[in-house]
């Protein structure tokens, strides 16, 4: 598979920055969807609205949806970083309890689904909004 070069490849700031473009995230999502990934992206932005309630029962269905063997949309991580998190959650859910599988799940999307979603016609479509000045 031809790789992307490194001047299409998005920084680690520009692509945390085009994820909460919702342009750019419903495209994205779109393809990850085509590509049978989307787990990923679904965990990442559940994670980032775990954030502002950093309730148990959110923190709960996050796990039970991405980390359990048996999850519906379980991402692919080792078991060392599903140690990071206790299970059973405790009481009082720390807001950062997913950080690193988190992080993981974000460097795995940049350097997998990234380059290849780049290379597509709606991101170039993404790029000429941007230069039109339509951005969200």
């Amino acid at each position: 598979m031809k790789r992307a070069s490194s001047s299409q490849v998005l920084a680690s700031s520009e692509f945390l920055e085009a994820l909460q473009n919702e342009i750019f995230l419903k495209a994205f999502k779109d393809y990850c969807q085509r590509e049978y990934n989307v787990e990923n992206l679904l965990f990442w932005c559940d994670v980032e609205s775990f954030r502002s309630s950093h309730s148990k029962p959110a923190a709960v269905k996050i796990y039970e949806a991405y980390v359990l063997p048996e999850a519906p949309l379980q991402i692919n991580i080792s078991q060392q970083l599903k140690n990071t998190v206790p299970w059973p959650l405790p009481d009082d859910v720390p807001p950062r309890v997913f950080d690193e599988l988190q992080a993981h799940i974000f460097d795995m999307m940049k350097i997998d689904s990234l380059p290849r979603f780049i290379k597509t016609d709606a991101y170039q479509d993404i790029l000429s909004m941007k230069e039109r000045g339509i951005n969200k």
